[in-house]
C-alpha cells in the first residue's frame, strides 16, 4: 500500500486503503467470492473428471512408490503426495497448461524451469547442462570410483566390463546453447580419463562425435541420439574394443530408410506438445537408418533366445532404440539388450545376472552410462547391491582376506535389537586402514536377520553404498568406496524396510577380496633417510640463514621390490603391513610405478597413518605390465622401520 511520512513524528503513516468504505469492501468480498468459486470449480472438475495418471515405470515408478509409503500427515508429506496427484491428474491443469506454456514461449521465450532455450529454438534440460556447483575432480572421482569397484567384482564371475560414457548433448552441441551458459565441457574427458586411471575399459565417443554437425546427433527438441548418432556410437564401440567386421564378411546391410520425424520428449517435457505448439515448432525430418538382411528385408533387433557373448546395459539411450542392432551388424553377432528406460544405469546389471549361473552370463558387459549420471548427490549407489549380491554368489567366507582393524564398536553386540527408521550398527575408528577407494576393501557384517529386511548403509568419507539385507541370511558385505584415500571413519547403518527387523550383530569386519593362494611377496628394502638438500638453484643453503635461504624439510624412503619378471594380472592388489612402531604424523605417500614409461605412476597420500596400518591399492591400471619401483616416501626423521611386509594379490577369478 502506499505510504507517507508524518512530519510530526516521523513514522511513516498508511494511506486509506483501496478497501476502505463501502465500494472497498464490496470489491474485496466480489474478489474473494470469485476466487473461492473458482478454486471450487477447478476442484470439482478435477474430481469428478480426472485425468487419466501418467504410466511410471523403471526409477520413477520406485520413487513414486516410495513417496507414496513414507506419506505422513505429521511432517506435511501426506500434503505434499496430494498435491501431487492433483497435479498429476489435473484436468483443468491439462486443459490451460498447453497453450499458457505456448504463449509463453511466443512472447517472452520463457519454458518451465527444467529447459533452456538456446539459438534456434534448440531446448536443453537445464539439470544436464548446467553441472553442479562442485569441482571437476568430485564430480568424476565418485562415479569412476564406484565403477571401478562394480568392474573389479564382475571379474570375480568372468564378466568383462566395458564402460560406454554418453556425452551431454549440451556438450556436443554447445554452439546452440543460450549465450553465457557454460557446461563445463572438460567433465566428459575427465570422466574417461577418471575411469582409465582406476584401470576400467572405456570407450571414448566425443571425439568421434565432436567431428560431426551437432543437429546431425541430436535433435533440437529432443534429449536422446538421432538413428544416425546411434550408428556412429555403435560403430566406434565396434572399433574400440575390436570387434568390427569388415563390411564385406557381414551378414547384414546398413542403408538410408528416408526420413521420419524426431523426437521431441523435451517439448513434451515444458508442455510444448500440444498439437498447436508441434505445428509452431515444425521440426526438421530426420534422415533415418536401418539394418537390412542378405534378402534386402527389415531387420529389427530381436533378443536371442539364449545369453550372447556380450550384453549391453543402460538407459533410454539404448533401451528401445537401435544402438544393439546396429552393434549387432557392426560385430556380425546377437547381443542382449538389457537396458530400461528411467533408471540408475546400473539398475538393470542386478536383473541381468540375477537367477544365471556363471556359465549363462555374457562374456563382455557394454555397460551405457550417461555422463550427467555423476551430478547425482550420490551416483551408482546401487553399487553395493550389486556387489554384495556377487559377493554372496561366490561363496566368498574362505577366500577373503581379513584386514585387522584397531576399534570396531558394536551399540549392541550379540543381542538382537530392533531397527526402525535408522540405527547405527557399527563404528570402526580409522587411521590403520587406509585404500584407494575403487573397491579393494569392503566391510562385512557377520550375525542375524529376522522379522523383515534391513537396508544397510555403508559410509566410507562421502559417497554412500547400499544393500538390503534380508531375513533369515547371516552376512552381507559391502564395498568401501570413496573419492580418495581413506582412513577415517566408516559408519555403518541399518534402517527398517518392512516389518518388525531384528538384527543379532556378532561382528563387523574390513576384509579384501584376494585369493590367498595366489600371493606373490615382494622384498622390502631398509628405510633411507634423505639429508636436507640444496635450494631450487643448486646452491648450498645455510644453516645460521646468512643467505636467506631455507634447508628443506628432511624426508625418507623406502623400497620395495617386486618378484622379478611378475606381470601383474588384471584386478591384482598391492598389500601393504606398515611396523612402525609409532604414529606416522607426517602421513606417507606411495608410489608405483610400471616399466611402460607412457603410463603414469600410481600415487597414494596418507595424511596420517597409526601404527600397524594395513594399506591396499588397486594396481588395475598396470594389468599385463611389469612394475618398476614401488616406493614409500614420508617427511620428517626417518623411522626405524615402515613397511614390514609387502605382498601382491592376484584376483580369484578373471575374464
Amino acid at each position: 500500500m502506499p505510504a507517507e511520512h508524518d512530519r510530526t513524528d516521523g513514522l511513516i503513516r498508511l494511506s486509506p486503503s483501496a478497501f476502505d468504505g463501502r465500494l472497498g469492501r464490496f470489491t474485496a468480498r466480489t474478489l474473494l467470492a470469485v476466487f473461492c468459486v473458482t478454486l471450487a470449480g477447478t476442484g470439482l472438475v478435477d474430481t469428478l473428471f480426472p485425468a487419466p495418471a501418467p504410466k511410471l515405470a523403471g526409477a520413477e515408478a520406485q520413487e513414486d512408490q516410495q513417496l507414496r509409503h513414507d506419506a505422513r500427515f505429521a511432517d506435511g508429506t501426506l500434503a505434499q503426495l496430494a498435491e501431487y496427484d492433483l497435479r498429476l491428474r489435473s484436468r483443468v491443469r491439462r486443459t490451460f497448461a498447453p497453450p499458457y506454456a505456448l504463449l509463453l514461449y511466443k512472447w517472452f521465450r520463457e519454458v518451465q524451469g527444467t529447459a533452456l532455450v538456446g539459438r534456434e529454438r534448440w531446448l536443453f534440460l537445464a539439470d544436464r547442462a548446467v553441472p553442479p556447483d562442485r569441482s571437476t575432480l568430485e564430480l568424476v572421482s565418485r562415479g569412476a570410483s564406484a565403477l571401478a569397484a562394480l568392474d573389479r567384482s564382475l571379474a570375480q564371475i568372468g564378466v568383462r566390463l566395458v564402460v560406454v560414457p554418453v556425452p551431454r548433448k549440451a556438450v556436443v552441441c554447445k554452439s546452440w546453447l543460450p549465450p553465457g551458459t557454460d557446461p563445463r565441457a572438460d567433465i566428459e574427458p575427465a570422466f574417461v580419463d577418471a575411469l582409465r586411471q582406476r584401470g576400467v575399459e572405456t570407450v571414448d565417443l566425443l571425439p568421434r562425435l565432436a567431428e560431426e554437425a551437432a543437429w546431425r546427433l541430436f535433435d533440437p527438441n529432443g534429449s536422446h541420439w538421432t538413428l544416425y548418432c546411434q550408428t556412429l556410437a555403435a560403430k566406434q564401440i565396434a572399433t574400440q574394443l575390436d570387434l568390427i567386421v569388415a563390411l564385406s564378411q557381414r551378414t547384414s546391410v546398413l542403408r538410408q530408410m528416408g526420413r521420419r520425424r524426431p523426437e521431441i520428449d523435451l517439448l513434451s517435457a515444458v508442455g510444448l506438445d500440444s498439437p498447436a505448439a508441434l505445428e509452431y515448432f515444425t521440426p526438421r525430418l530426420e534422415r533415418a537408418w536401418g539394418v537390412y538382411d542378405e534378402n534386402g528385408g527389415r531387420s529389427d533387433h530381436v533378443q536371442p533366445g539364449a545369453m550372447p557373448a556380450i550384453a549391453i546395459t543402460g538407459t533410454s539411450f539404448t533401451a528401445k532404440r537401435q544402438v544393439t542392432r546396429f552393434l549387432e551388424h557392426f560385430t556380425d553377432q546377437p547381443i542382449w539388450n538389457a537396458a530400461e528406460e528411467g533408471v540408475n544405469p546400473l539398475g538393470p546389471v542386478g536383473a541381468l545376472l540375477r537367477d544365471r549361473s556363471d556359465e549363462e552370463l555374457p562374456r563382455i558387459l557394454l555397460c551405457e552410462v550417461p555422463v550427467h549420471a555423476i551430478f547425482a548427490k550420490r551416483p551408482f549407489d546401487v553399487v553395493g547391491q550389486l556387489i554384495a549380491d556377487i559377493e554372496q554368489r561366490v561363496g566368498q567366507a574362505d577366500s577373503l582376506v581379513i584386514v585387522p582393524t584397531e576399534r570396531v564398536r558394536l551399540p549392541v553386540q550379540g543381542s538382537a535389537q530392533e531397527i526402525g527408521n535408522r540405527k547405527l550398527v557399527a563404528e570402526i575408528k580409522g587411521g590403520f586402514v587406509a585404500h584407494d577407494g575403487n573397491g579393494v576393501a569392503h566391510v562385512r557384517l557377520t550375525g542375524k536377520v529376522s522379522g523383515g529386511t534391513l537396508r544397510i548403509d555403508a559410509l566410507a568419507d562421502a559417497p554412500t553404498t547400499i544393500a538390503t539385507w534380508p531375513a533369515g541370511t547371516t552376512q552381507i558385505t559391502l564395498p568401501l568406496v570413496s573419492e580418495e584415500p581413506f582412513g577415517g571413519l566408516h559408519y555403518v547403518l541399518a534402517r527398517g524396510v518392512d516389518g518388525e527387523a531384528q538384527l543379532t550383530l556378532e561382528r563387523v569386519d574390513v576384509v579384501a577380496p584376494l585369493d590367498r593362494n595366489a600371493v606373490r611377496n615382494c622384498l622390502v628394502q631398509d628405510v633411507e633417510p634423505i639429508p636436507a638438500s640444496a635450494d631450487a638453484g643448486g646452491a648450498p643453503s645455510d644453516p645460521n640463514g646468512t643467505t636467506g635461504e631455507q634447508l628443506s624439510a628432511a624426508s625418507w624412503s623406502q623400497n620395495v621390490v617386486a618378484p622379478a619378471g611378475l606381470v601383474v594380472p588384471a584386478h591384482a592388489t598391492l598389500l601393504l603391513k606398515l611396523a612402525a612402531p609409532d604414529a606416522l604424523e607426517g602421513g606417507l605417500s606411495i608410489e608405483v610405478q610400471s616399466d611402460d614409461p607412457s603410463l603414469p605412476p600410481l600415487v597414494m597420500d596418507i595424511p596420517h597413518v597409526r601404527n600397524q596400518a594395513r594399506i591396499l591399492l588397486g594396481l588395475d591400471p598396470f594389468a599385463g605390465q611389469r612394475l618398476a619401483s614401488i616406493q614409500v616416501r614420508g617427511e620428517g626423521d626417518a623411522p626405524r622401520a615402515v613397511v614390514g611386509r609387502a605382498q601382491l594379490f592376484a584376483p580369484r577369478r578373471t575374464p
